[in-house]
């Protein structure tokens, strides 16, 4: 599991590399949803897809198993801009670590700074 900082702002772009893989992750605040497109290596993985708490946001997952990407957020809250960083985090998985790193994170949320 990594995760990927995110700041309280409602649309913006990171960058990041992981495992050689440099990953374009868009978030998109609209009609309060937030909506995500993610490019891997200019390969375009999805594009316009609703964020949903704790729930990979490339659905299905077996699309692209060890390329999970989860805003994970502390008791099921509904995925907002201006809790990114404080009890809303975005996280990459492979599918191994998936299911079990929820169970581990998600109680800890509060002191995730």
């Amino acid at each position: 599991m990594r995760i990927i900082p995110i700041t309280r702002t409602p649309n913006q772009s990171i960058s990041v590399v992981i495992g050689e893989v440099l990953y374009e992750i868009r978030l998109t605040s609209r009609d309060g949803t937030i909506s995500a497109d993610i490019e891997a290596d200019g390969k375009v993985l999805v594009i316009g897809a609703r964020v949903v708490a704790n729930e990979a946001i490339i659905q299905p997952p077996s699309l692209f198993p060890d390329k999970i990407f989860c805003l994970v957020t502390s008791n099921n809250d509904i995925v907002d801009y201006n809790q990114f960083g404080l009890t809303q985090i975005l996280c990459f998985f492979t599918r191994a670590d998936f299911a079990n790193s929820l169970d581990v994170i998600i109680p800890q949320m509060p002191i995730i700074i």
